[in-house]
């Protein structure tokens, strides 16, 4: 995976940050070491924490993708 590049970013509530031209991640809210984020992808694109991918966990099952 060399050719994966990494990049560190701080921000703001309600921020919102572009991956490729079809992902938005928003800053929905900070406190203490908690930060919740939202995703925004095509449906095509499963979104997993890294923990559960690790577990096998490679797709969210219908129902428990968030909709806000």
């Amino acid at each position: 995976m060399s050719d994966i590049g990494r990049l560190e970013l701080s921000g703001r509530v309600d921020e919102r940050f572009m991956i490729g031209d079809d992902m938005i991640v928003t800053i929905v809210s900070i406190s203490g070491n908690l930060v919740r984020l939202e995703f925004e992808a095509p449906k095509s694109i499963n979104v997993v924490r890294e923990k559960l991918y690790n577990r096998g966990v490679r797709e969210i099952k219908p129902g428990l993708r968030g909709n806000r």
